[in-house]
């Protein structure tokens, strides 16, 4: 079993109460696991004890926790930034290790996608105004479908000197064709608009995923799908009412054992 958080600071608080409120035999995972204690390794993978994790610790490309059973979610409400990490091509102007593929891209393929404002925002070209400091665009998607090939050859070329970014690009690679392309004057960020967690392994062969969430509220990763999104019928046959209705959140994923 494996209990995800946010953030490191977040696991140790969540292994602290565990032992020290409820008695509970836990193990905090932070890091990089080749760090991990050997021993509490062990003792995980035996099932003797619960791991307690960071979100990042599960969505990435070689997880330790590669085939968890059941998968307790905390702080549900801001696990989409943390998740969705794994699926992020950040290209940052200011990094020095991706100043190379950032201005491959710029020059190569986004200047004649964009207007000569925008191309001196994207490049850093910036005068004092707000305008220009909080700017964002979306390349659309029929323009960026009509590069692909050109964008895959380009990160192709710059990715291997870009420092951790192979890692983002190993899982985008081959589904350009599937993501958002937005600009900032800081970075270049490439992701899907909603994280395909069901196509990585370890969520997905999960037997179990719980979700909870002790704050709701109109603008969380929760709440914006349960607008258009009916609740379940297993929901409402527990008389649970409509998500946005609920003080607290508790919610059984689909294949739960009923």
């Amino acid at each position: 079993m494996v209990y995800l958080c946010p953030t490191r600071q977040l696991v140790n608080q969540v292994v602290a109460q565990a032992s020290g409120q409820y008695g509970l035999t836990v193990h905090g995972f932070t890091g990089p696991k080749a760090s991990f204690d050997p021993t509490a390794r062990a003792e995980y993978q035996t099932g003797a004890r619960l791991a307690v994790t960071t979100y990042s610790a599960l969505f990435n490309t070689n997880p330790f926790f590669d085939s968890p059973d059941v998968i307790i979610v905390d702080d549900a409400h801001a696990a989409e930034n943390y998740i969705s990490s794994m699926w992020s091509l950040r290209i940052d102007r200011f990094n020095a290790a991706h100043l190379p593929l950032h201005q491959a891209l710029s020059e190569g393929i986004l200047k004649a996608l964009l207007d000569a404002t925008d191309y001196a925002r994207l490049t850093g070209q910036l005068d004092a105004s707000l305008a220009d400091v909080s700017w964002v665009e979306k390349i659309p998607t029929p323009s960026l479908v009509n590069v692909r090939n050109e964008f895959v050859a380009i990160v192709d070329q710059y990715v291997g000197t870009a420092g951790d970014l192979r890692f983002q690009w190993q899982v985008l690679r081959d589904h350009v064709d599937a993501c958002q392309l937005y600009l900032t004057p800081n970075e270049i960020l490439l992701r899907p608009l909603i994280p395909p967690t069901w196509t990585h392994p370890p969520f997905a062969n999960a037997r179990q995923r719980i979700f909870m969430s002790a704050t709701l509220g109109e603008g969380g990763d929760l709440e914006r799908p349960n607008r258009s999104v009916e609740y379940s019928p297993f929901a409402r046959s527990r008389g649970l009412g409509s998500p946005r209705d609920w003080p607290a959140f508790l919610y059984l994923s689909r294949n739960v054992t009923r």
